[in-house]
C-alpha cells in the first residue's frame, strides 16, 4: 500500500501517485502502483493519464511535462480531477473492508475538493488571487 498525501492541487499531484491512487480508488487493479513506484514522475503521470482516458473515459486535459514542474497549475489539475468526481461519484469495490477504507479516502478527497473549489470560485469572483494562484 502506498501512502498518498494530498495537500493541494499543485505539488501534491506532481509525482503522479495521487492520480494513480484516484484511478485505483475508482477501479482497483487497473494499474500496478507498486510496479510504478521506482519510475519517473513523468512516466507515472503518462501512465495515469493514459489509463484514465482509455479505461475510465476521462478526457486527457493534462500532459506530464505540464504537471511535473515546481509549481503545477492548480486550476488545471482541479479541473482534471473534477472530471473523475463527476463521472464516478461513488467508488467501487467488492471487498467490504477495502471498500470502507476507499470510501473514507474518497469522502475526504471529495470534501477537500469541494472546499477548494468553493475557495477558488470565490477568489475568481473577486479577482483577488493570492500569489500562489496567479
Amino acid at each position: 500500500e502506498m501512502g498518498i498525501t494530498v495537500r493541494d492541487f499543485g505539488e501534491s499531484w506532481r509525482d503522479g501517485n495521487a492520480f494513480l491512487g484516484l484511478i485505483d480508488a475508482i477501479r482497483q487493479n487497473v494499474v500496478n502502483r507498486a510496479a510504478l513506484r521506482d519510475t519517473s514522475n513523468r512516466h507515472r503521470l503518462e501512465t495515469a493519464f493514459n489509463v484514465a482516458e482509455e479505461k475510465l473515459g476521462i478526457a486527457r486535459l493534462l500532459d506530464p511535462e505540464d504537471v511535473d514542474v515546481p509549481q503545477p497549475d492548480e486550476k488545471s489539475i482541479m479541473t482534471y480531477v473534477a472530471q473523475f468526481l463527476h463521472k464516478y461519484p461513488e467508488p467501487k469495490s467488492s471487498d467490504n473492508e477495502s471498500f470502507a477504507t476507499v470510501q473514507q479516502e474518497y469522502d475526504a478527497l471529495l470534501g477537500w475538493l469541494n472546499e477548494r473549489t468553493r475557495q477558488l470560485e470565490q477568489l475568481d469572483r473577486t479577482h483577488s488571487f493570492p500569489s500562489s494562484y496567479s
